[in-house]
């Protein structure tokens, strides 16, 4: 038999390598969460007794049709006339390019917010714009 130190490392050089093969993958799980895995129960959110209702979204002003007895606009993809209600607010009057709402506390104009959009009245019959 040999005493060559070679032979002696290799027993000890495989016994490093599988625990090492068996360590790896689950220090690397640890870290990346199983999409799979239901959501586990979180604690519940402490809630703030005073706190303000979060902000409204802004109201968008989509389209507006003057028609010769009847006007109406489009916000928020729900179509409305005057003295009809849209969210808290009442719509108070109608424009080619703005919409005026008032609700509690203010009187609001919602515009076209696309930029380089113009408004203007569509042409009569036999007329160019």
């Amino acid at each position: 038999m040999s005493d060559h130190p070679a032979q002696h490392r290799r027993p000890r050089i495989a016994a490093l390598l599988c625990l090492a093969g068996t360590a790896l993958p689950a220090a690397a799980s640890a870290d990346i969460p199983d999409p799979l895995r239901p959501p586990s129960p979180a604690a519940p959110a402490a809630v703030a007794v005073h706190a303000a209702p979060p902000p409204a979204a802004p109201q968008r002003l989509q389209a507006t049709r003057i028609g010769a007895d009847d006007r109406y606009a489009v916000i928020d993809g729900n179509t409305v006339r005057r003295g009809e209600r849209i969210g808290d607010a009442v719509v108070v009057r109608i424009d080619a390019a703005a919409v005026t709402l008032k609700d509690d506390q203010a009187e609001r104009v919602l515009r076209f917010d696309a930029a380089g959009v113009s408004k203007r009245p569509a042409a009569s019959k036999g007329r160019q714009p």
